[in-house]
């Protein structure tokens, strides 16, 4: 449905469906080879783990100034979405990430409502990675950014949280632009990592952090150290057992939140 003023190009990665995804895929890229790129894998590369699967698979194929994601479960509603965004970006050069605003599909019962503030911020539209670093705002499927030439770093395909390095690293020393337009749908399904996900997925957040701040030469501490001890109450929180404790670890994990927000 997008609506551009230059040419695009498609690039469709399937790890190895069981379904009849790679043959339908296989005919729209017959059917428009010089838009489609289609990289079909025989073996699921996503859980050996060996290599990222966007930074080494997806992205070297990209032949264009900018990257746009929709991970296969999201999708775009905005038919002017790429023009605006890279418009924008076009137009400053001091900013080198755009997102916008993202609403939620739940989809057991087909409801379409707003994601929370912290994904929809509200009062601004211009950002910087200090303040991404404190909380993160928007959704992997509203996503622009650069092509820019440099590899990423080793540790990115080990980390939990890849859409948030992502933001990291492309954004740099630059500025992160947030559009107020709704640009996509996130898909909440009961089958998917984000839904199923367990109290593990915040110890493994912590590992993230460790390589983030090692990542920026140990900028940002104070940020690191609240956001660290921010985890761990979300981790002892999963694992309490009184209606007590769990209301110390709700009270200690929403006044580090408000602490961020004024650093």
């Amino acid at each position: 449905m997008q609506k551009t003023n230059f040419p695009i190009e498609i690039i469709i990665h399937d790890d190895a469906s069981t379904d009849k995804t790679a043959h339908i895929i296989k005919q729209y890229a017959e059917k428009f080879p010089n838009l489609i790129i289609p990289i079909l894998q025989t073996e699921n590369q996503f859980s050996k783990r060996e290599v990222g699967v966007l930074t080494h698979l997806v992205i070297p194929y990209s032949r264009g100034k900018y990257i746009a994601l929709c991970e296969g479960d999201d999708y775009w509603v905005d038919p002017y979405k790429l023009q605006k965004q890279v418009d924008f970006l076009e137009a400053n050069p001091d900013y080198t990430f755009s997102m916008g605003r993202v609403d939620v599909l739940t989809q057991k019962t087909g409801e379409v409502n707003k994601m929370k503030e912290f994904v929809n911020p509200i009062k601004k539209e211009t950002y910087s990675l200090r303040d991404y670093l404190k909380s993160k705002f928007s959704q992997t499927s509203s996503f622009v950014f650069r092509n820019s030439p440099e590899p990423f770093p080793e540790w990115f395909s080990l980390v939990h949280g890849g859409d948030q390095s992502l933001v990291l690293v492309k954004t740099g020393k630059g500025k992160i632009k947030y559009h107020r337009d709704l640009f996509s749908i996130y898909r909440i399904n009961e089958g998917s990592i984000s839904f199923t996900a367990t109290y593990n997925i915040y110890e493994n957040s912590l590992e993230t952090l460790k390589y983030w701040q090692l990542y920026l030469n140990n900028d940002y501490k104070l940020i690191f150290k609240i956001r660290s001890y921010n985890i761990r109450q979300y981790v002892k929180l999963g694992k309490c057992k009184y209606l007590i404790n769990k209301i110390m670890c709700r009270m200690k994990i929403k006044c580090s939140a408000i602490v961020l927000k004024f650093l």
